[in-house]
C-alpha cells in the first residue's frame, strides 16, 4: 500500500497490480479485417473449386485467334491435369486463409493469422488477389500493432 510519506500521492494503493501498459484493442479493430479475410478466402475457395472441376470435367471452349499470344496460351492452359493440380493447390491456400481469419477472430495463433494475411496478398488463383491484396495488407497492419500483439499473447 502507498503510505502517507510516499513521494507520489497518486500511486495505486494496491501493490503489484498486473495491469498491462496498453489497453486491449477494440474488437472491431481485429474483427473487421478478420471477417474480410474469411470472405476473401471463401470467394477464392469457391472459385478454385469451380476452376479445378472445370479443368477436369468441362470441355474447353474455342480459343479466339484474334487474342494476343499470351492470352491464347492462358486459355489453352486453363484445362487439363496441370491446371487441376494448380487449382487444387489454391484450394488449400484458400482454406489456410479462412482458417487464419478464424484464428484472428479468436485472438489465437498470431503467426498463423499473419501467414494467412500474407497468403491472401499473394493468392493469384483466379484473380483473388484483387480482393485479397488490400485485405491482407490491412490484416498485416492490424496484426503488427502492439496492443493487438499483446491481446494475442494474453490468449
Amino acid at each position: 500500500m502507498s503510505s502517507w510519506n510516499s513521494p507520489n500521492p497518486y500511486t495505486s494503493p494496491v501493490p503489484g497490480n498486473n495491469y498491462s501498459s496498453s489497453p486491449p484493442p477494440s474488437k472491431a479493430k481485429v474483427l473487421v479485417p478478420a471477417i474480410c479475410l474469411i470472405i476473401a478466402g471463401s470467394l477464392g475457395l469457391i472459385s478454385s473449386i469451380f476452376s479445378a472441376f472445370a479443368a477436369v470435367f468441362l470441355e474447353p471452349g474455342p480459343v479466339d485467334p484474334n487474342l494476343p499470344p499470351m492470352m491464347k496460351a492462358f486459355q489453352e492452359g486453363a484445362h487439363g491435369p496441370v491446371a487441376a493440380v494448380i487449382q487444387s493447390v489454391f484450394i488449400f491456400v484458400n482454406i489456410a486463409i479462412i482458417a487464419g481469419g478464424i484464428m484472428m477472430t479468436q485472438y489465437k495463433a498470431w503467426v498463423f493469422a499473419l501467414i494467412a494475411c500474407i497468403l491472401s496478398c499473394i493468392n493469384l488463383g483466379n484473380c483473388c488477389c484483387a480482393l485479397g491484396l488490400p485485405v491482407g495488407i490491412w490484416g498485416i497492419i492490424v496484426l503488427s500493432m502492439a496492443d493487438v500483439k499483446a491481446a494475442f499473447d494474453r490468449n
